[in-house]
C-alpha cells in the first residue's frame, strides 16, 4: 500500500492510500518522487502518478527526509530539486500562490489571470524564500484600467523590509513602449531604470520576462534578449507577478534556484540594451572613456563585445558588495599586433593590479585580488592603446568575477 500521511497543527489528517500495481517487487529498488507545489502534494512510484492532496501548509518552506518503521529498508539515490513550473492547467492551480488582493486572481484557460484591480498594484507571489535564483513568468496584456499601466514580474519581493523589485513593460506612451525596473520600499521609488522598446511593440501576444538574481545582482530578460543589469540590496527574496492599472494574464511561470558561482560583473558580455548606440546610458553598469565602444560584431560569445580602436580607451565598472577574501577575474580578449591591452582592478587598498592581455586570438586573461577587511568593493578596468593613424583594435567580451 502506497500512502500519504500527514499531521498538521498537532492533528492527524485522513490517509490517502493506493494499492501497489500488480506484480510489485519490494525487495527490488523503486523510484519514489514526491513534488510539493504550494499546498498540493503529488507521489509518483516508478514514474507513475498515484497519489495526490492538498495541506494547509502556508508559504514556509520545509525539509525532506526518509523513514522506515520497525522494518529494514536500504536507500540508494537521493536528490532535492528547489523549483516549480506552473503552466495553470487545472483551477486549484491558483491555491499555491500568495495573492494580494485575492479575489482579483482566477486561473482560466490555462492562465493566470488578473482581473480587476483598477489603478492598484496587484501581485501574486510563490516560492520559497531564496538569495540565488531564476524567475520566469509569459505575460500577455488585456485591458487597460489606468493611463498609468504596468505589468509584469515580481523579480524580488522581501516580505520582512516591504522591499520590491519589479521589472515589466509598459503602454503609457504608446505606439511607444518601454522595459522598466523598479527598486520599491512601500510606494518610494528607491532606484530605476527603463529601456526604449521598438515603435509598435505588440501587447496583444504574450511576451516572456525572465530575472536572475544572484545575492544583489540581477540580469533582465525579455523574449530571451538580456535587456538590464543592476544591483538592489535586498537579501533572500519571492518572485511573483504584478499588474498596475491593467489586467493581465500570466502563463509558464517557473522559479529554479541557482547553485552556480555568483558572476559580480553585470553585463559581462555586453549584451544588455542599456546603450544609447555604442554609448551606455546611465543606468549601464559599464563606464566608458576614450575611444571604448560597444561594437555589434564578431564577439567572443552573443552579439556584442568591447571596442577600442583609434586612440586609447576604458571600460571600468565598481563592483559593490563584496566581501573579504580571494577573487578571481576572467575575461577574453584579442588584438591586432603592435596594440596595447591591460586588464586591471583597484581595490583601493594599495596600487591596482595589472595584467597584460595582448593577442591575436580570442584566449582567456585572468587575475587574481584580494579584498580586504574594511573594504567592500573594486573596480575592473579593461583598458587599450591603439595608434590613431593605425587600422588596429583592442577588444574584450565575457568578463566573469568570483569568489574563490
Amino acid at each position: 500500500m502506497l500512502a500519504i500521511r500527514a499531521r498538521l497543527e498537532g492533528k492527524q489528517v485522513s490517509p490517502l492510500t493506493h494499492e501497489m500495481p500488480a506484480g510489485f517487487v519490494s525487495s527490488a529498488f523503486h523510484q519514489l518522487l514526491v513534488v510539493r507545489n504550494g499546498g498540493h502534494i503529488e507521489v509518483k512510484l516508478d514514474g507513475v502518478n498515484l497519489l495526490g492532496g492538498t495541506y494547509n501548509l502556508g508559504v514556509k518552506t520545509g525539509a525532506f527526509g526518509t523513514f522506515s518503521v520497525e522494518t529494514p529498508v536500504e536507500f540508494g539515490y537521493q536528490a532535492i530539486t528547489p523549483f516549480y513550473e506552473d503552466s495553470f492547467d487545472k483551477p486549484e492551480g491558483i491555491e499555491s500562490w500568495s495573492k494580494s488582493p485575492a479575489t482579483n486572481w482566477l486561473v482560466q484557460v490555462g492562465a493566470l489571470h488578473q482581473v480587476g484591480a483598477g489603478g492598484t498594484r496587484s501581485i501574486a507571489l510563490k516560492g520559497d524564500v531564496a538569495d540565488n535564483y531564476e524567475f520566469s513568468a509569459s505575460v500577455l496584456w488585456r485591458d487597460n484600467d489606468s493611463l498609468e499601466s504596468k505589468a509584469g514580474i515580481v523579480a524580488a519581493a522581501n516580505q520582512t523590509s516591504g522591499e520590491l523589485v519589479l521589472a515589466g513593460f509598459d503602454r503609457n506612451i504608446w505606439p511607444f513602449a518601454r522595459f522598466w525596473v523598479k527598486h520599491l520600499m512601500g510606494n518610494e521609488v528607491r532606484d530605476s531604470l527603463s529601456v526604449g522598446l521598438p515603435r509598435g511593440f505588440q501587447y496583444d501576444v504574450y511576451h516572456t520576462i525572465r530575472a536572475s538574481k544572484q545575492g544583489s545582482a540581477f540580469t533582465f530578460f525579455l523574449d530571451g534578449q538580456e535587456i538590464a543589469a543592476a544591483h538592489f540590496s535586498l537579501g533572500a527574496s519571492q518572485p511573483g507577478v504584478f499588474t498596475e492599472g491593467v489586467r493581465a494574464a500570466f502563463d509558464d511561470v517557473s522559479m529554479t534556484h541557482r547553485v552556480v558561482s555568483q558572476n559580480f560583473v553585470l553585463n559581462a558580455g555586453f549584451e544588455s540594451e542599456q546603450w544609447n548606440g555604442s554609448a551606455p546610458t546611465k543606468d549601464n553598469p559599464w563606464k566608458f572613456s576614450g575611444k571604448a565602444r560597444a561594437n555589434y560584431c564578431c564577439a567572443h560569445s552573443g552579439l556584442r563585445r568591447l571596442l577600442i580602436e583609434g586612440g586609447d580607451g576604458a571600460a571600468q565598472q565598481v563592483i559593490p558588495g563584496l566581501s573579504p577574501g580571494r577573487y578571481t577575474l576572467h575575461t577574453w580578449v584579442l588584438s591586432t599586433p603592435g596594440s596595447q591591452a591591460k586588464l586591471s582592478v583597484d581595490n583601493s587598498s594599495g596600487a591596482p593590479i595589472q595584467v597584460s592581455a595582448e593577442g591575436e586570438q580570442w584566449h582567456r586573461v585572468s587575475t587574481e585580488f584580494t579584498v580586504p577587511e574594511g573594504h567592500s568593493s573594486a573596480t575592473v578596468i579593461f583598458s587599450g592603446r591603439v595608434q590613431p593613424d593605425a587600422r588596429g583594435y583592442v577588444a574584450a567580451d565575457d568578463f566573469y568575477l568570483f569568489h574563490q
